[in-house]
Parts: structure tokens; C-alpha cells; sequence
């Protein structure tokens, strides 16, 4: 039996389950607090304060953070541009192709 091999299932196994449980322990920590009443709100009000602080939050993620980060990824990686200007030329090609085909 290799040991090796064995131990990294293992570190992998429980690492997605990590990756499955944090968000669910996060939810059960917010779920006492917000039940205990803080700062004298409704536990209704908070979920609403939640779902307006995430939506925000996801569309500050979305507009402004994940394409700085897909430019530093891509400039980072010198093949990636090779590839997205191969995949411009590609595509130009099939339009041209496909507007004298329409004529």
C-alpha cells in the first residue's frame, strides 16, 4: 500500500471539506448572532441589511475587482495573450468568411 499517495486523498478530502463546511459555519455563527437581537433589530431587518451588503458587495466584485484581476492573470502569463490575440484573429477571419458568404 503506498502511503503517500493515500495521505494526499486524505489532505485532499479534507480540504474540500474545508472548503464545503466554512461557509456553513459562517451561516450558523450569523444565524445566533442575528437571533439574539443586536442593536435591538428584528432578525427580519437584518437578513434584508445582508442581502443589500452582499448584493453590493457582489457587484463591486464583479465590476471592478474580477477584471483587474483577469488582466494581472493574463499579463502574467505571456502564452494566455498569445492565445487571446489568436482567438481575435480567428474570430475576425469567421466574420469576414461569414459576411462574404451572406453576399
Amino acid at each position: 500500500m503506498n502511503n503517500k499517495g493515500s495521505l494526499g486523498k486524505y489532505k485532499t478530502w479534507v480540504n474540500r471539506l474545508q472548503t464545503y463546511l466554512g461557509p456553513l459555519n459562517f451561516m450558523m455563527i450569523l444565524y445566533l448572532y442575528i437571533k439574539q437581537d443586536p442593536l435591538d433589530i428584528i432578525w427580519q431587518v437584518w437578513v434584508v441589511i445582508i442581502g443589500v451588503l452582499l448584493s453590493v458587495l457582489l457587484m463591486f466584485d464583479l465590476f471592478f475587482v474580477f477584471p483587474s484581476e483577469l488582466g494581472y492573470g493574463s499579463k502574467k502569463n505571456p502564452e494566455w495573450m498569445g492565445l487571446r490575440d489568436e482567438i481575435k484573429e480567428i474570430r475576425s477571419i469567421l466574420l469576414m468568411n461569414n459576411k462574404e458568404m451572406k453576399k
